[in-house]
């Protein structure tokens, strides 16, 4: 499944009556939106399904601390990009902001809670969980890219293969398997 950004339509659904100018009530919404695109309703719903899967208690610690570390990601962002408006935020901004939360789950060995890593947790899945990340990144990147930003190969300066230590598939150093 491919996740296609539309800000405008984004932006009418998850704003409601909320204004564009309203960081603070805008943000609840944005760091559950990422947690549950990325992770809660992601390949690591069908490993916590399973008899071996994680508990609901290790779930609930496990989505309590990414939560934290989005709401993280997404206030060091405001403040250094500046936002006062999310109708001023630029592609650029929203692909940098995007690819910053898609290194949260980039490698097995990525913390999804003090004590555990996302190999401890989702083991022979764990790819499937770097590759939903991924997609999401990619989408961001596509987007902002057929709006005219620069899309540059990673935050770290290397390409997502690098990053993740995994190749095959379409992981292969290209952003999407979407054909242009």
């Amino acid at each position: 499944m491919t996740l296609s950004i539309d800000p405008k339509l984004l932006r009418q659904a998850a704003l409601g009556d909320l204004s564009p100018d309203d960081i603070a009530g805008l943000r609840p919404l944005f760091v559950s939106g990422a947690l549950h695109k990325m992770w809660r309703n992601g390949p690591i719903e069908n490993v916590h399904a399973t008899e071996a899967g994680p508990s609901d208690g290790r779930m609930f610690r496990m989505n309590t601390y990414l939560t934290q570390r989005i709401q993280t990601i997404f206030d060091e962002w405001v403040e250094s990009n500046s936002v006062k408006s999310f109708d001023a935020v630029t592609s650029q901004q929203l692909l940098d902001l995007m690819d910053e939360l898609g290194m949260i789950l980039m490698s097995g060995e990525s913390k999804v809670a003090p004590e555990l890593t996302l190999s401890d947790v989702a083991g022979d899945a764990a790819h499937e969980v770097i590759e939903n990340a991924q997609d999401m990144t990619a989408s961001a990147a596509d987007w902002a890219a057929d709006d005219g930003a620069a899309t540059p190969p990673h935050t770290c300066g290397r390409s997502m293969a690098e990053c993740t230590g995994i190749s095959g598939g379409r992981r292969n150093g290209s952003r999407s398997s979407r054909s242009s």
